[in-house]
């Protein structure tokens, strides 16, 4: 990036009077192709590729653990490896009766200490 690109640059201002404008509604505004395309969770340097494909290309073999109740202590399920969660993340935990998310990770053991619910301080 050059200096004189920054004179273009937009950024947020939080003591703006207008902060309920969005970078879609930026977008609209100024006709761009992108204001009414999907949004994109994925990573886009990945491709077309699962990401638990594309990772495992550049880690050694992922270490298969438990997921541990971070309230009980209780193993509530088995991952294929913590390198593929990540602190925050919805854990896919097969039969479970209620949502659960990553809360932290022990790479020596390969836990992986999850919460449940939304709402976990």
């Amino acid at each position: 990036m050059k200096q004189s690109d920054l004179g273009r640059m937009l950024s947020r201002d939080d003591d703006d009077d207008d902060s309920n404008v969005t970078v879609r509604d930026i977008a609209h505004a100024a006709k761009l192709a992108t204001a009414t395309k999907r949004e994109s969770m994925g990573i886009c340097f990945v491709g077309k590729r699962k990401f638990p494909q594309f990772i495992n290309e550049y880690l050694p073999d992922p270490m298969p653990g438990r997921f541990i109740c971070v309230d009980t202590g209780e193993v509530v399920g088995r991952h294929n490896g913590s390198a593929l969660l990540t602190i925050g993340q919805g854990a896919k935990i097969g039969g479970a009766s209620q949502k659960w998310f990553v809360a932290n990770k022990d790479s020596r053991t390969g836990d992986v200490f999850v919460c449940g619910g939304t709402h976990h301080p």
